[in-house]
């Protein structure tokens, strides 16, 4: 059995109807391939736009010609007409502003210094911000007022006087902004990172591309808007929106460098940025010129297909909030910067927590614009498709954000520090029995890893019940998992349990030497189920809690030192004493051991005999940590005191007799003997 096959083509303006017709008489038993109508492919949007150009002569030659013929004034006399109403709007405006506004537009003295704080600088530039807002809705109202009189209502004149306000306008309100952000010129109301020469080439580079853009706007709306070339004009407003993003790429290169330190300064933790800020700071503007080229895609497809759609609008609106979001995180990251620098320990957390919120609701807040831009409402609940998980999305988001602010602001509370005096205590222990921290140091590395875990989980749960997730299976898996842990570990159970029973005790703590079953030395760091302690000479020892055993801590409250020295039986013992107890009264005045002395230096008399020699006994008593710059100290002052006074120091002698000195010591003897009994030396008679 053979199958024909029949295809129609229908072409028109009716040929959606004409396909119907068709497809209604068909056979039942007939087999249709596809519904669809095929439509034959026509020229690209650019080939259109090309096309339609060519009248664009014909349409700026026909508007030209009318308005020469209509009652109204010329082109060039309407520009002429508008620059001088700008420049008395423009006059005017600075006159009200001197007169009613200086207290708005006028910048804060600053310091003695010559430096405004930040908080001051925010003030001053939003205070001048507010007074150029007002400057000008002047402007805008006495230009348009102006334009009423002057031009006749929906004449070309008047429609060409909208336009070059409108660009102007456009071109002010952006240089306003941008001033209000680099602070150029004025650095009392900066409040960026930004230096002088940063600010003022940032300012110079945005000013040219801005009446650069203001000019492009100026002749694509008058073409499109004014002119009404319509088709016509397309391809003319494609081109010069091409050139807009090519201006606006350039001027993203050009300032790279002062944007990407600003971005390293205000957003780095530490004195070095990290890895992630290092390539934001330096690849920045790779972002925005994709964004750019983005905006302009869409609005040159919008020109040539007749219309510029939300999705134009859409991307211009994002590339503003792009564009100012950055610059007010990077403002709330150098008040940040100086708020804890001021601050003292106490209000590091609250400092922390508050401005995390503040640069939460910032991210938070663009989001939320750029979806509006698109058409979503992130709060609605009647979203269908994909965009029914965009409320969860912000909702979670929220969620995050007030997690982490509530983390950083406990781990900044939680967080002891280092103070100026531990450091010297840990330099001058030498590794033995040094002083150690505060319990507050030792317990809260612990409590902060707690916290840690219980707000990340409680974050991480609530933001996932914000998403729809259902958290319930999540948290009896949780349990199940925690209970066979619990049964499997029963050693780590017992180390754990061993550890909260010695912090609880106060039996160690951070940077005090203590003797364990298992080890000996400093404790450098305390963890969840062990310890890790720093020998003296080098090794670490890492000792779980219930291994520990008997601790013995040789930093606690206070250390007793005691050392000796060997003088001449010949020497009077007690003039030895009264001279040690004059060091140790120095001792004790020397500026450099102020409030380290718990007991002066004394001796404690002979304390044993070497040989002939005494041996005189030394100690004092001092805080942990202490003990060996004093030591060192008092060993020094004794021996210039033993030089000074003459005192007789036990030199250890050590006699060696050898055989054949014995026996020549055996012979004289004998002979002496001899010689005592005759009366003379041997061999001689006595007289």
């Amino acid at each position: 059995m053979s199958e024909a096959k029949v295809e129609f083509t229908v072409s028109g303006e009716n040929a959606a109807e004409i396909a119907e017709k068709i497809r209604s008489h068909i056979p039942e038993g007939a087999t249709l391939v596809s519904n669809d109508p095929v439509v034959p492919e026509g020229p690209s949007l650019i080939e259109v736009g090309l096309q339609n150009s060519a009248g664009l002569p014909a349409k700026l030659e026909t508007w030209f010609s009318s308005v020469q013929a209509g009652d109204g004034p010329g082109f060039f006399l309407a520009l002429v007409i508008c620059a001088a109403i700008f420049a008395a709007a423009y006059g005017i405006e600075r006159l009200l502003a001197l007169l009613l506004l200086k207290r708005l537009t006028s910048s804060p003295a600053s310091d003695g210094n010559g430096e405004e704080a930040t908080a001051g600088r925010i003030t001053a530039a939003l205070r001048w911000g507010v007074g150029q807002a007002a400057r000008l809705l002047v402007f805008y109202a006495l230009s348009r007022v102006a334009f009423s009189i002057v031009f006749a209502a929906g004449s070309e004149a008047e429609e060409l006087a909208a336009v070059a306000l409108g660009s102007l306008m456009l071109a002010r309100v952006w240089l306003s902004v941008l001033q209000v952000l680099t602070g150029s010129g004025d650095p009392s109301r900066r409040p960026t990172a930004l230096t002088d020469g940063e600010a003022t080439f940032v300012m110079r580079s945005v000013t040219i591309l801005v009446i650069f853009l203001a000019i492009s706007a100026f002749a694509r709306d008058f073409v499109v808007a004014v002119v009404d070339a319509a088709e016509s004009g397309a391809f003319f407003a494609v081109v010069t929106r091409i050139a807009d993003g090519i201006a606006a790429s350039v001027f993203f290169f050009v300032v790279r460098k002062p944007v990407g330190k600003l971005i390293v300064r205000a957003f780095s933790s530490g004195d070095e940025p990290g890895t992630v800020m290092t390539l934001l700071g330096r690849f920045w503007y790779l972002i925005y010129i994709l964004l750019m080229a983005l905006q302009v895609a869409a609005e040159s497809r919008g020109y040539l297909a007749g219309t510029l759609g939300q999705d134009a609008s859409a991307l211009k609106r994002s590339f503003a909030v792009f564009v100012l979001a950055p610059f007010v995180l990077a403002g709330l990251g150098v008040w940040r910067k100086q708020r804890l620098s001021r601050s003292g320990a106490k209000g590091q957390g609250r400092i922390h927590g508050i401005f995390s919120l503040l640069e939460g609701a910032v991210i938070i807040g663009s989001a939320v614009m750029i979806l509006f831009a698109w058409g979503i409402d992130p709060f609605a609940t009647d979203l269908t498709g994909a965009k029914r998980i965009v409320p969860g999305l912000v909702s979670a988001a929220i969620t995050i954000v007030v997690g982490i602010s509530v983390w950083r602001t406990l781990s900044a509370f939680l967080d002891p520090g280092t103070s100026s005096d531990d450091e010297e205590g840990a330099e001058s222990s030498d590794g033995e029995g040094g002083a150690g921290g505060s319990r507050f140091e030792t317990v809260f590395p612990i409590l902060r890893a707690f916290l840690a875990a219980l707000v990340g989980t409680i974050t991480v749960m609530l933001a996932l019940t914000s998403l729809g997730v259902q958290i319930g299976p999540l948290l009896a898996g949780a349990g199940v998992l925690g209970l066979a842990i619990g049964f499997g570990a029963q050693k780590v159970v017992e180390d754990v349990i061993s550890g909260l029973l010695y912090l609880t005790e106060d039996a160690f703590r951070i940077g005090e030497y203590i003797e364990t079953r298992e080890g000996k030395g400093s404790v450098e760091k305390i963890m969840l189920r062990s310890v890790r302690l720093r020998h003296h000479r080098g090794p670490v020892f890492t000792v779980p809690f219930s291994a520990m055993g008997t601790i013995q801590n040789h930093s606690r409250d206070w250390v007793k030192v005691k050392f000796s020295f060997d003088v001449a039986p010949s020497e009077d013992l007690e003039r030895v004493r009264k001279l040690v107890k004059k060091i140790g009264q120095k001792l004790m005045d020397d500026p450099e051991l102020e409030g380290m002395f718990l007991e002066p230096l004394k001796s404690q008399g002979a304390v044993a005999m070497v040989g002939p020699n005494y041996q005189i006994g030394v100690k004092f008593s001092c805080k942990p940590g202490q003990q060996f710059t004093i030591r060192r100290k008092a060993i020094t002052a004794i021996q210039q005191a033993i030089k000074e006074h003459g005192i007789q120091v036990a030199t250890p002698r050590v006699v060696v007799d050898s055989p054949s000195d014995a026996a020549a010591a055996a012979a004289k003897v004998a002979s002496d003997q001899t010689a005592a009994k005759t009366g003379g030396p041997q061999g001689q008679p006595s007289g």
